[in-house]
């Protein structure tokens, strides 16, 4: 007897769905790294599932802005037991350490990875300087050469 009424019990449990998680704030989306070389900034971002007519890329100023849609595709009578990504719209807005040069900006998207290359603004470049020893002549000073003439 108590065995039926234990057996009740567990099949009308197991016919109800789960307890859902408690609310967690959503992480930023998409998750980006941001890092820098000599000549650029680098950007790369988690969008995967997103197809590329699915997001755009803004650069204003020194903010970077990735916006657009994630959307879900199921069943319309799905019965779900855990949800988990995110969908809808959305726009992240990244403050570059940088100015950048806005016409040299590189884009490539593969694998759920967008990836930006963002040419630093020429001031900000770094740029070598060649140190010239004492006897080396600078290029302002070298002597002209034989049959053209020098004015001073």
């Amino acid at each position: 007897m108590w065995t039926n009424r234990l057996l009740n019990q567990i099949d009308r449990l197991l016919e109800q769905p789960p307890i859902p998680p408690p609310e967690v704030p959503p992480a930023e989306f998409p998750l980006v790294d941001l890092w820098e070389d000599e000549e650029a900034l680098h950007v790369e971002a988690e969008v995967a599932g997103l197809r590329r007519e699915n997001f755009e890329v803004y650069v204003r100023g020194m903010e970077l802005t990735l916006a657009g849609e994630r959307t879900r595709v199921r069943p319309e009578h799905a019965r779900v037991w855990t949800e988990e990504r995110g969908e809808g719209k959305f726009r992240r807005i990244i403050q570059l350490p940088v100015e950048i040069n806005t016409n040299n900006i590189e884009a490539r998207y593969e694998n759920g990875i967008l990836q930006l290359r963002l040419e630093k603004a020429a001031p900000l470049r770094v740029r070598r300087i060649k140190v010239r020893g004492e006897s080396e002549p600078s290029p302002e000073k070298e002597e002209p050469q034989q049959g053209t003439e020098r004015t001073e």
